[in-house]
């Protein structure tokens, strides 16, 4: 793949791809997001990684995600039926949150926002119990021309 050259304010190299300044000279930069880490010119995304916002909660009865501050929404401990919402906020087209959820040690139910907004199953089941001191994932895509997340992947620790 050749190299791509796109003008902006400060340079930085991503990938295969050269970011340059005006002049077209590559000038060393860094960028800070919005969580406070950052990356340098001379970082990469396989070095640095991508910044991923990750909330934490320790078992709750309603489980709310935040489209605003989460890509990543872990539930520890859950020790009691959890009713997962819908996430607050303004999520974007595209948007990915992934929910990890993890019990006690015991079984606990999980009812689950389907109304518009919340969460609609594509291809998959979404989980109506936890296994017992299994970690689940479950992946979900913004979908904003229907208003849903669409989950697009569910799997638990074997």
């Amino acid at each position: 793949m050749s190299n791509k050259n796109f003008v902006v304010k400060n340079g930085l190299t991503v990938g295969n791809y050269n970011v340059v300044d005006n002049n077209g000279n590559l000038t060393p930069t860094s960028i800070i997001f919005a969580d406070g880490t950052s990356m340098s010119s001379t970082s990469s995304i396989g070095s640095a990684g991508i910044p991923v916002r990750v909330n934490s909660i320790v078992s709750a009865a309603t489980i709310t995600p935040s489209a605003n501050t989460a890509d990543e929404y872990t539930v520890t401990g859950l020790s009691q039926t959890a009713t997962i919402n819908a996430p607050s906020g303004t999520p974007k087209s595209g948007q990915k949150l992934i929910l990890r959820i993890k019990d006690n040690g015991a079984s606990q139910s999980l009812v689950w926002s389907t109304s518009s907004g919340g969460y609609r199953i594509i291809g998959v089941n979404l989980p109506t119990v936890t296994s017992p001191g299994k970690v689940s994932y479950i992946g979900c895509i913004y979908n904003s021309d229907d208003t849903y997340w669409d989950v697009v992947a569910v799997t638990t620790q074997s």
